[in-house]
């Protein structure tokens, strides 16, 4: 098992990341609770939406992700050989 020792800074920046994310999936999930109510009134509702909605969620999670955790921790460069 690899240990990898962060810093002060990198901690930080990954509960930063996280918060916003948690809020994303919260919000999400209030959503998606609604549509759940809209779907007694209409049926198909769900069935158009969630999917949507869910592809929405999950690549922006993913960006964010990304685009945080790389400026906050160190990138690995795999093509360099030693």
């Amino acid at each position: 098992m690899i240990q990898i020792e962060l810093s002060e800074g990198a901690k930080n920046g990954i509960a930063i990341l996280l918060l916003p994310l948690s809020t994303l999936v919260l919000l999400t999930n209030e959503v998606l609770y609604q549509l759940s109510l809209l779907a007694d009134a209409d049926p198909g509702i769900i069935d158009e939406v969630a999917p949507v909605i869910g592809w929405v969620v999950l690549v922006s999670a993913v960006a964010y992700l990304l685009v945080g955790l790389r400026r906050y921790l160190p990138v690995v460069d795999f093509r360099e050989r030693r």
